[in-house]
């Protein structure tokens, strides 16, 4: 036999015992359940799988960009494990140092009727302060005494006025926040 066919002979022979063993291979089209993997492996079991257009937001709503995959753990993902075909994936991740929240915090912060304050409670400052109208003078307050620095990295306890009161033009608007994966404190 020319060494050309003992070659692929040979790789078929691979393959089948491989197939016939249970080895799941390269592009298997079922996606594998990423939540709790760092965002780097969660990227390889995904296109490992054949989902290779990965899509990656802050599932904390804070609006932060992941630099350093290694950095951010996956709180949510879909499609769901086990779901066959496609390549699109979406993940939602926190800093490997913050809490998944209960649910993914990622969409816009609620907007009120005109005229009416938002509730913000749970949404990070940068979130609000695109919730709220132009004009508005938002003073934010850590309420664990910390400087209020870059407005992703904060959540929203406290809001005053309170959700539903009127809003004028160029109110103050007295937001009490803590870092984004500790707790608001409690009373």
């Amino acid at each position: 036999m020319p060494a050309r066919l003992r070659h692929l002979s040979a790789a078929v022979s691979l393959f089948a015992a491989l197939t016939s063993s249970g080895c799941a291979l390269l592009g298997s089209g079922s996606m594998p359940n990423v939540v709790g993997m760092d965002l780097k492996e969660a990227r390889s079991k995904a296109d490992t799988a054949g989902f290779s257009n990965v899509h990656v937001h802050d599932a904390s709503g804070g609006g932060r960009v992941p630099i350093r995959d290694r950095d951010w753990i996956v709180c949510f993902q879909s499609p769901a494990p086990g779901t066959k075909g496609g390549d699109n994936v979406d993940l939602g991740v926190v800093r490997d140092n913050d809490q998944c929240p209960d649910k993914d915090q990622s969409g816009p912060a609620p907007k009120a009727a005109a005229g009416t304050m938002p509730d913000l409670r749970g949404t990070s400052l940068a979130a609000a302060k695109n919730a709220l109208p132009a004009g508005t003078v938002i003073t934010p307050t850590d309420l664990y005494g910390h400087a209020v620095m870059v407005e992703t990295h904060w959540k929203i306890c406290t809001e005053t006025p309170a959700p539903g009161a009127p809003l004028g033009t160029g109110q103050k608007v007295a937001l009490g926040v803590v870092k984004l994966g500790d707790d608001c404190p409690k009373g």
